[in-house]
């Protein structure tokens, strides 16, 4: 058996389903990534980090624990509520959470079958640079394909649950020459590519 290490915030937010044990998943403490990726991130954010998540949870928290700042993109609002009430008034000073509802109508379909256009293109209008974007929310495969352009040189892409078959030419989008760290489980594979 592998061993691992508990990487937690010491800020609940969320539940986990059973089968995403510690050994392998991230705890409602952690991102809720695979467990090597968690301590690939671990080992390598820098206080200096700007990062941008679409999808705010626990892991918004932790990476602000971390780094200078967070931007999380986030299409509901009482889940919103839910990580700014668990987070210390302290720590909120560190993150953004941009609430960007979902619409009945537009281009870009979430599995959902709404749209999140405004929600995709937000990177687009702060016109902003970052040290790691992490891919967790909706409409992923618009969502990397808008990112790719925003990773600085030797920064970071996290894509989530990249084994689904629907992200996969989102995906062949990145740079061939980034390299790339695979932490997979049976229920779920973490990307990180590092940007060159």
């Amino acid at each position: 058996m592998k061993t691992y290490r508990l990487l937690k915030s010491g800020i609940p937010i969320g539940n986990r389903p059973n089968q995403h044990t510690p050994e392998k998943m991230g705890t409602n403490e952690e991102p809720w990534y695979t467990r090597g990726s968690i301590e690939f991130l671990y080992e390598n954010i820098k206080s200096s980090f700007e990062i941008l998540e679409y999808g705010c949870g626990s892991s918004t928290p932790w990476f602000a624990q971390k780094a200078k700042s967070v931007t999380s993109i986030e299409h509901n609002e009482q889940w919103i509520d839910s990580v700014i009430r668990a987070t210390p008034k302290k720590l909120m000073e560190k993150i953004n959470i941009v609430h960007i509802p979902k619409k009945n109508y537009g281009k870009n379909i979430g599995a959902d079958g709404f749209y999140y256009d405004e929600y995709v293109d937000y990177i687009n209008s702060i016109n902003m640079f970052f040290d790691l974007i992490c891919v967790d929310g909706r409409s992923r495969s618009a969502c990397i394909r808008n990112s790719i352009k925003y990773v600085k040189k030797n920064g970071f892409l996290l894509i989530d649950n990249a084994e689904r078959i629907e992200y996969k030419e989102a995906i062949n989008k990145i740079p061939s020459n980034w390299k790339r760290f695979v932490f997979e489980e049976s229920m779920d594979t973490t990307i990180i590519f590092k940007a060159i």
